[in-house]
């Protein structure tokens, strides 16, 4: 009975330890993945490409894409990852600022309809592209999602040149993100992805 009673013991001891170490392993992985989330500034937002994709879901990240294809940064836009019910006007009028002359650019602005996840928007991508044969894309997300979105992306794309092009969203808070309650949430609903698409990626 003694000696069963110690293996039990022993077990939990264990298991409890493989808790913490995992937790802890856990929690440092946040702290770095959080200090990995790019900063606007170092944007690189000169460099063209021969097309822009945007993915969905987001503040500020339509302005942004607009603005790069109205500058001349590529030859078209994916909207990537729109509803069903969305059509390119109603998605404009979303838009924060838009250029004077939009109206030029509206027959180079796509929507890709059948993206409901970031390795959808990745696959629907991927389809544009070997369709207009671009060889090197911009691509525009939110600066927490920016990380996972080049994972799946890359791995779909190894022939292709991407351009990161993270977005600041309204709604983040990365300084003391960890006592603001949505960035907190945020970023641990993103890195819990972020690692899935990571370990994902190992195993494929």
């Amino acid at each position: 009975m003694g000696k069963t009673s110690n293996k039990n013991f022993t077990l939990i001891h264990n298991l409890l330890l493989l808790l913490i170490f995992t937790l802890a392993l856990w929690v440092y992985g946040l702290t770095v993945f959080v200090g990995s989330i790019p900063k606007i500034e170092n944007i690189d937002d000169t460099t063209e490409t021969d097309g822009i994709v945007i993915l969905t879901g987001g503040s500020n990240r339509l302005d942004t894409a607009i603005k790069l294809l109205n500058e001349g940064k590529a030859e078209k836009l994916l909207i990537s990852g729109v509803g069903q019910e969305s059509n390119l006007a109603s998605i404009l009028i979303l838009s924060g600022e838009l250029p004077d002359n939009i109206v030029d650019l509206l027959d180079k602005i796509e929507l890709g309809y059948e993206a409901q996840d970031t390795m959808g928007n990745a696959e629907e991508a991927l389809k544009w592209v070997n369709e207009n044969n671009y060889k090197s894309i911009r691509l525009v997300t939110a600066n927490y999602h920016i990380n996972r979105s080049m994972t799946e992306f890359a791995k779909l794309m190894p022939h292709i040149k991407i351009i990161p092009n993270p977005v600041m969203p309204n709604e983040l808070i990365l300084d003391n993100w960890w006592q603001h309650g949505p960035s907190k949430k945020l970023l641990v609903i993103e890195y819990n992805k972020f690692l899935v698409s990571q370990i994902t990626r190992l195993f494929k």
